[in-house]
């Protein structure tokens, strides 16, 4: 992934790189709340969703062998073009 502080990423980018990123942050914090650590196998799976309202990256843990929580993070972008405000 390229480096976010770079002037050469356009703005979108930018927001968006951070914006999974963070997502990426509070998903594995409310892992680890949970003990969903990584040593036990669990992973963040990114899914990347495309509708006519735009596009959206969902951010879930899995296991190989465990079932999944019902645990996600969401980064969105609408179909404009802009990102859309992340949860406080």
């Amino acid at each position: 992934m390229e480096d976010p502080e770079s002037p050469q990423i356009p703005d979108l980018t930018h927001l968006v790189i951070r914006a999974l990123r963070r997502a990426r942050d509070r998903l594995l914090a409310r892992m680890a709340e949970v003990g969903l650590d990584p040593e036990r196998g669990w992973r963040v799976k990114e899914e990347l969703r495309e509708s006519f309202g735009g596009t959206e990256w969902v951010l879930s843990p899995i296991h190989l062998r465990e079932p999944s929580p019902d645990l996600e993070e969401r980064v969105r972008i609408d179909a404009s073009g802009r990102l859309v405000a992340e949860p406080d």
